[in-house]
């Protein structure tokens, strides 16, 4: 019933607009995984061993790749 009187087109612009949406999401995602993994690598290297800032950057891209 929540769907009754909307045109075909209608739905199909819904739907190609999710569509952008989810490969924006994506996008970021991807983003936020490189500045991930390039922390990893330059932690690891003892640049930032203590750098409370650059732990929270990591740690907030990890958590939202997950």
């Amino acid at each position: 019933d929540e769907f009754l009187g909307l045109t075909p087109t209608y739905l199909r612009s819904i739907l190609l607009e999710l569509k952008k949406c989810y490969a924006r999401e994506d996008e970021l995602l991807d983003a936020l995984r490189i500045i991930r993994d390039d922390l990893d690598e330059e932690i690891a290297k003892a640049h930032f061993p203590n750098d409370k800032v650059a732990w929270q950057i990591r740690n907030f891209a990890n958590d939202a790749t997950q």
